[in-house]
């Protein structure tokens, strides 16, 4: 069972309209629909935008086949095909599916954390982590022997070449959330 999952603090009625395409995604296709609306207390010392980066790979570290939208993100497509492997949509961040990889996520998550066990707060911190992981797996590759250039591998040979799926099936808005 897929759960579709968005995270809002706050009034939606900015976002109502996009939010809504995003339920009726959900209930259109079978799949459960989740929103967190409150921040943990140990993330509570963060920005709302920061909180809510560290909130969403901690669901996705931990729980499989959960497909998280910003509470931007418009559903424009009837029906997307879930599968095991993860897949990502528009600027990583911002949409996600983990599928049944949860060690992928977890070491998202994990570069999210400083050595003190402490949350960073920093813009963009998804997108890096998740690059850093790219990084460290090419060159486990080169380690092992291989021997093509970064671009390539990554647009032609990874697994991540097939996680990363066309933008036809949804619209970024590109609100901003607001800080405390």
């Amino acid at each position: 069972m897929i759960t579709v999952l968005q995270i809002h603090i706050g009034d939606t009625s900015e976002r109502e309209q996009y939010m809504k395409t995003v339920r009726d995604f959900a209930e259109r296709n079978g799949h459960d629909y989740k929103l967190i609306d409150t921040i943990p207390a140990d993330l509570k010392h963060l920005h709302v935008r920061n909180a809510s980066d560290h909130l969403r790979m901690r669901v996705l570290s931990t729980e499989p086949y959960h497909f998280y939208l910003d509470s931007d993100v418009e559903i424009i497509a009837e029906k997307i095909a879930f599968a095991k492997q993860p897949q990502f949509y528009l600027h990583i961040d911002n949409a996600m599916y983990n599928g049944a990889n949860l060690d992928l996520f977890a070491r998202i998550h994990k570069k999210m954390i400083d050595k003190k066990g402490v949350p960073i707060a920093e813009e963009g911190l998804i997108y890096s982590a998740f690059a850093a992981c790219v990084q460290e797996d090419y060159t486990e590759y080169l380690r092992n022997g291989g021997a093509a250039e970064f671009t390539y591998w990554k647009n032609e040979i990874s697994e991540y070449r097939k996680w990363v799926q066309p933008r036809a099936a949804l619209i970024h808005h590109g609100l901003t959330m607001n800080r405390r």
